[in-house]
């Protein structure tokens, strides 16, 4: 499944993109985030020309339960692993399951690029893939899972341009 996500910002392109990677953010994110449970940041490097970031995310369980399967909120997490260019205002991602048997059928990744929109805001545009391979069944998870992404990050980009709205762009 192909998806497109974009959400407006109320403040400039730099601001976005400096409140995307500052490590305050993620506090800020799980205290008011309500489809989050955890965000961690792993691991961030600036070497000038771009930056690296691994983020943890355990999303709140949307499902308890496939068939007499119980589902555990560790099987939704990932580490978002991404590489920000700042010279092309682009962030390339893949977003890693952390349970190995759902690495093993689950591929997401996306390029996540950002513009000006006017005055004062931003455009952000999260173009991706997100593939199951599993036959039969796998479309299917992928239209139940798509929907629940959207959902968190809609929140997240509500939150955020409440960050930036706080912190002075």
């Amino acid at each position: 499944m192909d998806f497109e996500i974009v959400h407006t910002f109320d403040a400039g392109r730099e601001a976005v993109e400096r409140a995307m990677l500052n490590p305050q953010l993620a506090p800020f994110l799980l205290e008011h985030m309500t489809l989050v449970r955890h965000i961690e940041l792993l691991e961030r490097k600036d070497d000038g020309a771009a930056v690296v970031r691994r983020v943890r995310y355990v999303p709140v369980p949307v499902i308890s339960r496939i068939g007499a399967m119980q589902v555990k909120p560790e099987w939704m997490s990932w580490t978002e692993e991404s590489r920000f260019d700042p010279r092309v205002h682009r962030v390339d991602f893949e977003n890693v399951p952390q349970v190995p048997g759902v690495a093993e059928v689950m591929e997401q990744r996306g390029v996540i690029r950002f513009e000006e929109a006017g005055p004062g805001k931003c455009r952000r545009t999260i173009r991706g893939s997100l593939r199951i391979k599993m036959p039969l069944v796998g479309r299917i998870v992928e239209k139940v899972i798509y929907p629940n992404a959207m959902k968190i990050l809609d929140e997240e980009a509500r939150f955020l341009n409440a960050w930036l709205l706080t912190q002075g762009r």
